[in-house]
């Protein structure tokens, strides 16, 4: 299974009792591969060097949203470390204690610019359902991991709504950082959500509301 989402944005499949979606972002013959879930049947690994092999696409990055075991499986990080060694492993500093294991991390603190064959991809530290939540925005889609939208919950409590209401403040600010960078799809890591034709600012405004009752 292969899905094609927008320009340069394929779900390759979805994986564990959890559904997590593994993806391929794909630009002039270079891609990263976003989420390393767990699985008990076919392995994303083995699905993902299928698609890059055949269409001789070469692997530069490994990223993924937070650190939940869902989406985070480190075992399952490593393997794809071992079958694409020249890729780089670039994850969020708040990982460290997960990413043990694992070889020749690249760590950043905020914000990090990656080159995808010319085209960059941003990934926007922004914690509201996890302490680690990585936002990942290429082509004009970000995907927001785990983040429920329209409402300051989530269904993890432990980030306080202090840092919540600065994470959806700062997601604000970084199109216009960037030079009005224009988000105009959303798609969640479960591949459950998916919205095209946002108006991303108006979303994170609503995102701001404490919703009773959610």
């Amino acid at each position: 299974m292969i899905e094609q989402w927008s320009d340069g944005i394929y779900l390759v499949n979805r994986y564990s009792r959890y559904s997590v979606g593994c993806w391929i972002l794909y630009y002039n013959g270079e891609c990263a591969i976003l989420e390393f879930p767990q699985f008990d049947g076919a392995s994303p690994v083995d699905e993902v060097s299928a698609i890059v092999e055949q269409h001789g696409v070469n692997v530069r990055y490994l990223i993924c949203s937070h650190s939940h075991y869902d989406h985070f499986y480190p075992s399952t990080a490593s393997a794809f470390q071992d079958r694409f060694p020249h890729s780089h492993l670039v994850l969020q500093s708040g990982f460290r204690p997960r990413a043990r294991m694992l070889r020749d991390v690249h760590y950043f603190d905020d914000t990090a610019v990656l080159n995808i064959g010319g085209e960059p991809l941003y990934l926007v530290f922004a914690p509201k359902h996890s302490w680690t939540d990585t936002h990942v925005i290429f082509r004009g889609s970000i995907f927001t991991g785990d983040w429920a939208l329209g409402t300051l919950r989530s269904v993890n409590a432990f980030v306080p709504a202090n840092v919540k209401h600065a994470s959806i403040d700062r997601l604000q600010r970084f199109p216009h950082e960037i030079g009005g960078y224009h988000i105009h799809k959303l798609f969640s890591t479960h591949a459950n959500d998916r919205r095209e034709g946002i108006n991303f600012q108006h979303l994170l405004n609503e995102t701001h509301i404490d919703r009773k009752g959610w």
